[in-house]
């Protein structure tokens, strides 16, 4: 009986010796996961913020052509009203005056 008692104790001792390896294998292993984790999440929202500037540059490039056409269509109109304002002095017509 006292052998079954020493070898459960030492069973015990063995368990508590693994379980704390373990633990201290993964209290160092810590570091590494929790960087591994917080680079993917980064990764990721990255990639979210990538896709939503992607679609608002091709929303502000079409804006900005119609914005460019619409210059474009006064700068003409500007233009004709001047001409028609000066009559033969068209050479008088400069923009931005």
């Amino acid at each position: 009986m006292a052998e079954q008692k020493q070898n459960n104790a030492n069973i015990f001792l063995k368990l508590f010796i693994a379980l704390m390896f373990f633990i201290g294998f993964l209290v160092f292993m810590y570091p590494f996961i929790a960087n591994g984790v917080n680079n993917y999440v980064a990764q990721k929202e990255l990639n979210a913020v990538n896709q939503l500037n992607q679609s608002n540059q091709k929303a502000s490039a079409k804006k900005l052509e119609k914005l460019i056409k619409k210059n474009e269509q006064k700068s003409t109109t500007w233009y004709i009203t001047c001409q028609e304002y000066l009559g033969a002095n068209v050479g008088e017509c400069t923009q931005g005056e």
